[in-house]
């Protein structure tokens, strides 16, 4: 079944779809696809992450509750509700998706990545497989001599990639992570590996008391601890707006001049 959601669904779903499989036996494949804008719900992250279990091994997602993803491509959004369909075990899935990408021009994937031997990828690294702005040929420093890694979810990263093409800024490069719980430890670990000389920064538009920042910093933290444990370790720096009882402002004005800030702090010299 799939469900397009208002907000005081969610009071109502969460606490069933957590423990359906572990406490009730009840398998399921629900989807909901929890569509947030101006028009829409105030989707709530955290309200899900809370509620999210996962082991950091990596073939062990049989066993968590349910699935958030947070699709940032068309491609993306095909495999995640294929996948959800074929997988040998029902899960339920939770859907992100801001009404934003539907009209924004850059949001699009070509059809080589729904053909043939493509799948959903948990994260996205830049000129990698999955990324659907690799045809644009941006051309980045060496991974050895990034400055700055940004880790970001969702549409947020279209709005950092053309304000660094438009300063044509060389050594910032951007990780998506497309399926938040349960948790990529071993792709996170895989890509600090990559860039071994970089600042790693998270990236979200919400308040810091908001968003997944909160979710992803121990989860980060724990990938580098148990898969490099050779290597040393790397804070999270968070970038975003400051906590908040309220998740944006309500001038418009004003959210364009704090997201304006967001985008300097980001992509700022040293």
């Amino acid at each position: 079944k799939f469900l397009v959601s208002p907000p005081l669904c969610l009071f109502y779903l969460i606490p069933f779809l957590s423990p359906s499989s572990s406490f009730l036996s009840f398998l399921s494949i629900f989807s909901e696809l929890s569509v947030h804008g101006a028009e829409s719900s105030a989707l709530s992250k955290e309200e899900y992450f809370m509620f999210a279990s996962a082991w950091i091994r990596r073939n062990d997602e049989r066993t968590h509750n349910f699935c958030v993803i947070n699709p940032s491509s068309p491609a993306q959004y095909f495999h995640v509700l294929r996948r959800q369909i074929h997988r040998p075990y029902a899960k339920p899935l939770i859907v992100m998706s801001p009404k934003y990408l539907l009209h924004h021009r850059a949001c699009r994937s070509p059809l080589d990545d729904m053909g043939p031997n493509t799948f959903f990828r948990r994260t996205i690294v830049e000129h990698g497989p999955g990324d659907n702005l690799r045809s644009r040929q941006y051309e980045l420093n060496p991974c050895d001599k990034i400055r700055r890694l940004v880790f970001c979810s969702g549409k947020f990263f279209y709005d950092m990639y053309h304000a660094r093409s438009a300063r044509k800024v060389r050594d910032i490069a951007f990780v998506r992570i497309e399926q938040l719980a349960p948790f990529p430890f071993d792709r996170i670990a895989r890509i600090l590996l990559i860039y071994p000389n970089a600042e790693c920064v998270w990236a979200q538009e919400e308040p810091k008391n908001m968003g997944a920042y909160m979710y992803v910093l121990p989860r980060f933290m724990t990938a580098q601890k148990k898969l490099n444990p050779d290597h040393a370790l790397r804070d999270l720096k968070y970038i975003g707006r400051p906590p908040s009882a309220s998740p944006a402002t309500g001038l418009y004005r004003l959210h364009v001049e704090e997201t304006k800030e967001l985008l300097e702090a980001i992509l700022g010299s040293k």
